[in-house]
């Protein structure tokens, strides 16, 4: 949950105000960390659980086996869908 808090801890959100962690495991059970980064056009924002993703790749990890989302609400947050598609096709 720490790390989760921390990512969110760093996101930029000016727009919704919305600051979102995710935190993706890989095979090896090494954590990799991502926040959401928003701009004004929308469409171009990354999300939390895309910029993990996209961090550990960067960082070698191909195989994954959890992914945790922190959101500041009481009810649970899903990705949206064009991580669900992402997340989706990545090798298990």
């Amino acid at each position: 949950m720490d790390e989760l808090r921390r990512a969110a801890g760093c996101a930029y959100a000016p727009y919704s105000g919305f600051r979102v962690g995710a935190v993706i495991e890989d095979e090896k059970g090494v954590l990799h960390a991502g926040c959401n980064v928003e701009c004004a056009s929308i469409g171009l924002s990354l999300c939390a659980e895309r910029a993990a993703l996209g961090r550990a790749i960067a960082q070698g990890a191909t195989r994954f086996r959890r992914l945790w989302i922190y959101t500041p609400t009481p009810a649970t947050t899903r990705p949206c869908g064009a991580c669900r598609e992402m997340l989706s096709r990545l090798p298990k």
